[in-house]
């Protein structure tokens, strides 16, 4: 269920933040402007979000043992949080508020999620697949499961160090947070102190997430190199 969320919200997320917002008269000349207009795809994304969180992510992850981990679930709880501020009704007007970062944060951000839901389906705390995918490593079905699983991990390690790693930041602290921070003292609202917080542990989250994947690809290209320098000793 949730591969083709993700597909679709970073399908949305790119194409409005890309494109749509590229064009001239969707581009805001101010940071009021990006905080207090209501973009229509960023609210319509954020209610998407919303309800997935909501209904089925949060419960599946607090009620899966092999799931259940205390970030992962503070992470969805923001998630639900910030699409609920984009909607509109977290906030003190009762008025969708940043929903021009909605395509960003709710669907851009999910590119990396694509390649990940499949190799999370084979990862050892799931044991049933992950036994599966071993018991059939020497037959052809095996053999491209294995592939894709080796693809996806690669992919995913790239498209995260680039989207989350490297833009999420800069738009998060260049842009959203200075926004939300104008706005919110203006508006004396809880809900965009809330976010200016959320800009900043996010980040942090992404930064942390971020130097785990460069250990693990620093080790798994550590383990290439061995391997082919075994294969090359052995060929002479």
């Amino acid at each position: 269920m949730t591969l083709p969320l993700m597909i679709y919200v970073a399908y949305r997320g790119v194409t409005l933040w890309f494109f749509t917002y590229a064009q001239e008269e969707y581009i805001p000349y101010s940071g009021e402007e990006r905080m207090t207009e209501e973009y229509r795809g960023g609210v319509d994304l954020a209610q998407i979000v919303f309800g997935f969180m909501f209904y089925w992510d949060i419960p599946v992850t607090i009620l899966t043992p092999a799931k259940r981990n205390l970030v992962d679930i503070l992470h969805h709880l923001g998630m639900l949080f910030v699409a609920g501020v984009a909607m509109g009704p977290l906030c003190v007007y009762r008025h969708s508020r940043g929903s021009y970062y909605a395509p960003f944060f709710l669907g851009v951000m999910e590119l990396s999620s694509i390649p990940l839901c499949y190799v999370d389906v084979f990862h050892p705390k799931h044991k049933p697949w992950f036994n599966y995918l071993n018991a059939n490593a020497d037959n052809n079905i095996g053999k491209v499961l294995s592939a894709i699983n080796t693809v996806s991990r690669f992919s995913f390690a790239i498209l995260f160090l680039i989207v989350r790693v490297a833009y999420f930041p800069y738009v998060a602290l260049g842009f959203a947070l200075p926004d939300t921070w104008i706005e919110a003292r203006h508006e004396q609202d809880p809900a965009l102190y809330t976010m200016c917080f959320l800009c900043v542990a996010f980040t942090g989250l992404q930064l942390y997430w971020g130097s785990l994947i460069v250990r693990q690809l620093g080790k798994a290209l550590g383990a290439l190199s061995s391997s082919s320098s075994k294969s090359k000793d052995h060929s002479n």
